[in-house]
């Protein structure tokens, strides 16, 4: 498995906007064939951090997530909406 998590900084006002792009960020993606989970969670300390908690089959099939439409349209308008985000990746036996 690969696991991907993606954590945000989303700009004081603009939480509920965010939650609907990345609800539907993560609606989309599950229709992938490769990923397996997608969930988003907000930290109990502070509400405006967000992560993304994603688990594809391998890293092709994450490869082939960064290529789609909807996450081009995802990252344009989230950046619109964050102040910073973070990537790490992992790789599962």
């Amino acid at each position: 498995m690969y696991v991907v998590t993606v954590e945000f900084d989303v700009i004081k006002g603009k939480e509920a906007e965010f939650r609907a792009v990345a609800l539907k960020q993560s609606v989309d993606s599950l229709e992938e064939d490769g990923c397996t989970c997608f969930d988003i969670g907000v930290s109990d300390e502070d509400p405006y951090k967000y992560i993304f908690y994603e688990v594809y089959h391998d890293r092709a099939a994450f490869e082939a997530h960064l290529k789609t439409p909807y996450l081009e349209a995802f990252r344009k308008k989230s950046a619109e909406l964050t102040s910073s985000r973070r990537r790490m990746t992992w790789t599962t036996e």
